[in-house]
């Protein structure tokens, strides 16, 4: 296979991953007392089936009123006899649902027949159907989240250990529609924020907190600045236990210092950093990444730190067989392989690049993917020229 040789050039690149990030209804207006408003300032951590009437073979008596039949068989003449329907269509605040087909609505609770839709925390991070507790809570109450006695739309959520577990409105992530009954005792409507990092399209109705910078963090004591919503919203709340590196979401918060981020499918405490500079971390090793990203169009105004951990040079002698060399934010690290090539599309629903290549998102650029590795020392390509990359030394991509 012909190879070419060429100088090695600096191109920049945006290691910013455009994807997931960090960052609980009644008839009429509900009021808070001034403390709870306090309090929740201070939180965080933060198809449709149709029955086919068909023709049952079996032999029956005709014109027998008392006779009952299997699900969905029912001729002219058996005008007496039971039919299951199927399932029926509930509508909710979240749209018609199908009970036991489609996901329930924890917004009002319903969608799921004799029992109540509740949004679930910890491992399963969705809305499920679930028996209510005999005796419920409302909004801002006290709550048990193994009783399940939130009154419906309401999820029991523990954002602050010192208040515990309370009551809060479950709402659709990006609009405060399902927010418009919630209220503090001045009248200031809530917001649905505290997004869910590990499922974004739900939240909780909250006050907004104060705004803030990541990166240069100017919250009061015993509070960090957070996303809080998947508007880029971005607030103090009150720190966690959670350290840099360790596993967060709303209920285990981030200590200052930290941002809760998910970039590669589970959310952690990254190290915010001033994408401008990437000399901005507390570690002289450590490299700040480009600007983090919702999705295409909300950039976040920051990045965070990360420390390499290989080379994607070497990436078949630095990382475990089935893991090759890849960008997580701004530092290299063992990620599981892919099977994209060059030229392929890659990150988030895409997949990751096959080994010898590395998923990028140039600066002006079609978007993250796939570019062979090179060696600016040896710079050897298959197609195309091996060019350097403005911020990494030691390896380069070839285009």
């Amino acid at each position: 296979m012909p190879y070419s040789l060429g100088p090695a050039r600096k191109t920049r690149v945006n290691t910013s991953k455009k994807g997931h990030f960090s960052v609980a209804q009644g008839l009429g207006s509900r009021v808070r007392k001034p403390v709870m408003r306090k309090q929740l300032l201070s939180m965080f951590s933060i198809l449709v089936l149709a029955s086919a009437c068909t023709s049952d073979p079996t032999p029956r008596p005709k014109n027998n009123p008392g006779m009952t039949a299997d699900a969905g068989a029912m001729s002219d003449l058996d005008a007496g006899q039971v039919v299951d329907a199927g399932p029926s269509t509930e509508q909710t605040a979240c749209g018609p649902v199908t009970p036991g087909v489609d996901i329930c609505c924890p917004v009002d609770g319903k969608g799921c027949g004799d029992q109540t839709c509740f949004y679930t925390t910890g491992a399963i991070n969705e809305p499920r159907c679930r028996d209510v507790a005999m005796a419920t809570v409302g909004a801002e109450q006290a709550c048990d989240a193994n009783l399940n006695n939130c009154e419906a739309g309401y999820t029991c959520v523990n954002l602050d250990a010192q208040i515990g577990p309370v009551c809060l409105k479950t709402c659709r992530a990006g609009t405060n529609l399902d927010c418009a009954t919630e209220q503090d005792a001045m009248g200031n409507a809530y917001s649905c924020l505290f997004t869910f990092p590990d499922n974004q399209a739900w939240g909780l109705c909250a006050p907004t907190p104060t705004e803030c910078i990541p990166y240069d963090d100017m919250c009061p004591m015993g509070e960090h600045c957070e996303v809080i919503s998947n508007q880029g919203q971005k607030g103090c709340v009150p720190d966690g236990p959670q350290q840099i590196g360790d596993p967060c979401d709303p209920m285990r918060a981030c200590q200052k210092g930290g941002i809760c981020v998910n970039l590669d499918g589970a959310a952690k405490c990254y190290e915010p950093c001033d994408p401008s500079n990437q000399m901005s971390c507390s570690s002289p090793t450590a490299k700040c990444g480009g600007e983090l990203a919702i999705g295409e169009n909300v950039g976040l105004g920051f990045g965070v730190c990360g420390e390499s951990t290989c080379n994607p040079v070497s990436s078949a002698t630095d990382c475990p067989m089935g893991q090759t060399c890849g960008l997580v934010g701004s530092a290299l690290q063992c990620i599981p392989a892919g099977t994209a090539t060059a030229g392929q599309a890659c990150g988030n629903a895409a997949g990751e690049c096959a080994q010898g290549n590395i998923c990028i998102n140039l600066s002006g650029g079609m978007g993250p993917q796939c570019y062979e590795v090179c060696d600016p020392m040896n710079p050897m390509c298959s197609s195309g020229v091996c060019q350097g990359l403005v911020g990494f030394d030691g390896w380069g991509i070839c285009g």
